[in-house]
């Protein structure tokens, strides 16, 4: 279109009309949605099997029961309730489902268990001194100094831990070091102390427990609070369990088994789609079609509006129309599919009024035989976020590079009349 003469300003005015219009369309081709007691397998299978996963049905299923028993009373859902964690071993079928937040953490001390009452406190650092590897300042002239270095900063190390314990912590998740001397200190006053692998694991825990994390060995204010903290042996992996009264439990965590890492990793992936899903089917239930049907109904309806309009809304609307057709056959160029043949089936399909006809691995399927859908909420932010990319672009007018321009050299010899007539050095002789 700017090719063909027409002013940035127009463009960017009728794509911004195209993007409305589309828009508008979409809540007309929501042919199902999701009840809200009804069992949400079909749709989230829909999401998760876009991974290569071995055991789909059963991963989903249990995705479906994590989100069902999670959502709120009055209809809401809070994805942070359903945790996910992935430990190395065993098979997808031996996943499970677990009341509690899980982590695949361990122990580091002799204390494994607190079986009633736990307070939780949450530190983003070491836990013994502020800085063990810093270099020490202290000028040491005799033994005697020494020892009472060693003393002092053995004496510092308690004064930290007691502090725990008399603000009633009695379980310590450190995402950091764990200094020997500061964890012999926790086993004498019973304090489980348990070492997590990323900072994301402790910001989840402190969303659930709703506690803060602390960037020093300090108690904090508000403890978190459950009913018991213990490990669990899963196979080949060993995981700490945060566990709640069964009525009102803040958290639920799937655990998720894989033999190889790749496996596990597509698994997490598919897990944390189907949640997200979820959330979004909770905000809004209506479901569009899947496998590029959506996306080929509106160009067919863009395209005949736009060939009735005149000015510059009209080659708008059909340009939006054949980049919305680039959905469908990039589908059909991934599945290893003639494009031009899939793309005239699928265009009389819906030149017909079918508008369930999308892009399979086969050739053309109907979605809702097949069961492939799409959330409303995905596919309206999907296509506000491209076209905004597109108005945006249009909106400059002109780029400018900035060449580098060459490093001017030194002159070393600016004035050569004045470098002639300068007198020669004491003892040498004048070159003429």
């Amino acid at each position: 279109l700017l090719l063909a003469g027409l002013p940035r300003a127009q463009l960017r005015e009728a794509y911004a009309t195209a993007t409305a219009e589309t828009l508008a369309l979409l809540p007309a081709l929501a042919f199902r949605a999701l009840g809200p007691l009804e069992d949400p397998f079909w749709v989230l299978r829909s999401v998760m099997n876009t991974h290569t996963l071995s055991q789909t049905d059963y991963l989903t299923r249990l995705v479906a029961h994590a989100c069902w028993e999670a959502k709120e009373p009055d209809g809401s859902f809070r994805p942070e309730r359903v945790g996910v964690c992935a430990l190395r071993g065993g098979h997808a079928q031996d996943s499970c489902l677990l009341p509690g937040l899980v982590l695949a953490a361990k122990p580091c001390g002799q204390v494994t268990v607190v079986l009633s009452g736990a307070r939780v406190a949450l530190f983003a650092c070491t836990f013994g001194p502020a800085n063990p590897k810093a270099p020490a300042t202290a000028r040491l002239s005799s033994p005697l100094d020494l020892a009472s270095f060693r003393k002092g900063s053995e004496q510092l190390i308690e004064k930290q831990v007691a502090q725990l314990a008399a603000a009633d912590v009695n379980v310590a998740v450190v995402w950091g070091e764990v200094e020997e001397r500061a964890l012999a200190q926790a086993d004498q006053y019973g304090v489980m102390v348990i070492q997590v692998k990323s900072r994301r694991e402790l910001v989840y825990l402190s969303e659930v427990l709703d506690t803060p994390l602390m960037p020093y060995l300090v108690p904090p204010l508000e403890l978190g609070k459950c009913r018991r903290v213990y490990t669990q042996d899963l196979g080949e992996g060993l995981a700490v369990v945060f566990e709640w009264e069964s009525p009102g439990t803040p958290a639920l965590t799937l655990v998720l088994r894989g033999a190889t890492p790749e496996g596990l990793r597509g698994t997490v992936q598919a897990a944390y789609h189907g949640i997200d899903a979820y959330c979004q089917l909770c905000q809004d239930p209506r479901l569009l079609p899947g496998a590029g049907a959506t996306e080929m109904a509106l160009a067919k309806i863009l395209a005949d509006k736009g060939a009735k309009l005149q000015g510059p809304d009209g080659p708008a609307l059909l340009a939006f129309a054949q980049a919305l057709r680039s959905v469908p056959a990039t589908l059909a160029e991934n599945a290893g599919l003639v494009v031009s043949s899939v793309m005239a089936e699928m265009s009389a399909a819906h030149q017909a009024g079918n508008f369930l006809t999308g892009v399979g691995v086969e050739g053309i399927i109907n979605v809702d035989q097949e069961g492939v859908w799409d959330t409303l909420i995905a596919k309206a932010r999907g296509i506000r976020a491209v076209a905004d990319v597109a108005l945006q672009l249009v909106t400059i007018d002109e780029i400018v590079v900035a060449k580098k321009s060459p490093t001017p050299q030194p002159d070393l010899n600016p004035n050569p009349k004045k470098a002639k007539d300068r007198p020669p050095p004491v003892g040498g002789k004048k070159v003429l």
